[in-house]
């Protein structure tokens, strides 16, 4: 499994620099600023959320091409196997990517003047780790459900993204009981029920795909 790992994480590497010197470091120096804590959550979140979603489309994209399936499935590798190293790669770039975040937030802040906004702190990372875990525990069932139709893959996590920006708009206007539990985190505590649970519908999550995975025929 450990090998099956390293090949996804390879397959994304330039992913990690592109966040690091692009796209991610502007897009952190504008939620660092934010002075609310609900736009710096919603922001921070659709970060992590693109960021994987686009790493976990290269490598759909590179196994289609390169047949993977039907390569790994001529070997003596349990099915199984395939599927547990394709969730714990996903949880790598979760935790990689949200842990990022405050680590530039700080890089950022020491070397530029700028308003003192909502700290990034490691409390409001596991938040956004927890909430991400949830929706990746829907969305990775779909892909091995879809295998080899890059459309509805590359779809998906975009489409994410638009229902949790109508979400957070919606939420804030209508002042439910997202936008209380959003306004009312507190970003220095870890929270504990939430990841425990993430955790649990992520194992669930990674049994269903497996049985889906068992049944197709490559």
């Amino acid at each position: 499994m450990k090998s099956l790992i390293v090949k996804d994480i390879k397959l994304t590497g330039f992913v990690a620099k592109f966040f690091m010197v692009g796209l991610g470091m502007i897009y952190t120096l504008i939620i660092s600023a934010l002075n609310n804590i609900y736009y710096t959550f919603w922001g921070y979140l659709v970060l992590v959320i693109f960021f994987v979603g686009l790493s976990y489309f290269i490598i759909c994209n590179l196994d289609l091409q390169t047949d993977i399936d039907t390569i790994l499935n001529s070997l003596p590798i349990e099915k199984g196997l395939i599927v547990k190293s394709r969730y714990s790669s996903v949880m790598i770039y979760i935790l990689s990517i949200s842990f990022m975040v405050p680590i530039l937030s700080l890089l950022i802040k020491s070397r530029i003047s700028m308003p003192d906004g909502i700290p990034i702190t490691i409390g409001l990372s596991f938040h956004i780790i927890g909430i991400t875990t949830l929706l990746y525990s829907i969305y990775i069932p779909l892909d091995f459900y879809h295998r080899g139709d890059m459309e509805k893959v590359r779809e998906i996590p975009f489409t994410q993204i638009l229902i949790l920006i109508l979400i957070a708009v919606f939420s804030m206007k209508q002042n439910n009981i997202i936008y209380r539990y959003i306004k009312a985190i507190d970003i220095n505590s870890f929270p504990i029920p939430l990841i425990l649970f993430s955790i649990l519908v992520y194992l669930i999550s990674m049994n269903i795909s497996i049985n889906i995975y068992r049944a197709k025929e490559f």
